[in-house]
């Protein structure tokens, strides 16, 4: 898709007429369609303002599940809306954070209904401007007052946990194994990093970083370190072959560097082990048994 620099609509490509593209927090960017089947249930369509946030609660209530953590949890129940029709009036915010750590002057939207508060300035009613053209924020100094507020609320509450990292758990007895990618890794200072297969085919170097990562369980672990995904069947010598077409998209070209990889280097808090590539032919190398406690 392409969008006029302009307004921000799709001049090349189809986006219901909304502006923005993924990643962009005007409506062309996050909205989607949510579709739900529940037998027994007549066909209902509803505009009503929802997020992902509150898919697990209303399962919780439908399903009629019993259990306590639904009074921390952000989303709410759309049961009354599936099963009744009605109309909750709530907010939603949504912002994109792409950095290493929380930033406030990040973009923003912040909904309410029809209303949408862009980046703390803008206004626009997707009812009466889908494609978000007309800002109403002179005309609505109240509600755009409401609707900042109601960021900073939401701010407030989630930039308490900016320095918390989110962990990834090693292996338990009920998920024998935990894929590691550079794409997971943190970086201080926040230096562009390999996350698509592509990027892996031009050779570029994933910054320095490290993984957050919590221990479950005391044990002996195995580690396999691997260039290309285990699904590939790539070796670590071997360079990727040119991808299949992508409707609409672009195919992963051929490339990766082909050199032998002499050793590598295991560090988790103190403990620290070197190995030697021992095969370069192979597709992947192994540190056996790695005690962690």
């Amino acid at each position: 898709m392409r969008l006029d620099k302009k307004t921000g609509l799709a001049d090349k490509g189809y986006n219901a007429g909304m502006r923005g593209v993924k990643g962009n927090v005007f409506d062309g960017g996050h909205r989607t369609p949510l579709v739900i089947n529940i037998p027994g249930n007549k066909p209902l369509v509803t505009g009503q303002l929802a997020g992902y946030i509150d898919v697990a609660p209303t399962l919780i209530e439908i399903c009629r599940l019993k259990t306590s953590e639904t009074e921390t949890m952000d989303g709410i129940s759309l049961a009354s809306v599936i099963n009744e029709d009605k109309t909750i009036d709530r907010y939603l915010s949504a912002d994109t954070q792409r950095n290493e750590f929380l930033s406030e002057e990040t973009i923003s939207c912040v909904m309410k209904g029809n209303w949408r508060l862009i980046n703390k300035k803008q206004l626009y009613n997707v009812a009466l401007d889908p494609g978000e053209q007309k800002d109403m924020a002179d005309g609505n100094p109240g509600l755009v007052s409401e609707l900042k507020q109601v960021y900073d609320e939401c701010w407030d509450k989630t930039s308490k946990a900016n320095e918390r990292m989110s962990h990834i758990y090693l292996p338990t007895e009920k998920n024998k194994s935990t894929v590691l990618n550079c794409h997971d890794m943190h970086d201080p200072l926040n230096r562009a990093s390999v996350w698509n297969q592509n990027l892996m085919r031009t050779d570029m170097k994933p910054a320095p970083g490290f993984w957050a990562i919590e221990v479950k369980e005391d044990g002996r672990y195995n580690f396999e370190l691997y260039i290309w995904p285990v699904e590939s069947d790539l070796k670590l010598t071997e360079a990727a072959q040119e991808g299949e077409e992508i409707p609409n998209g672009y195919k992963y070209k051929a490339g990766g560097e082909i050199k032998e990889y002499l050793g590598a280097k295991l560090t988790i808090g103190n403990y620290s082990k070197k190995i030697k590539v021992r095969n370069a032919d192979k597709k992947k190398d192994v540190w056996n048994s790695v005690i962690l406690d």
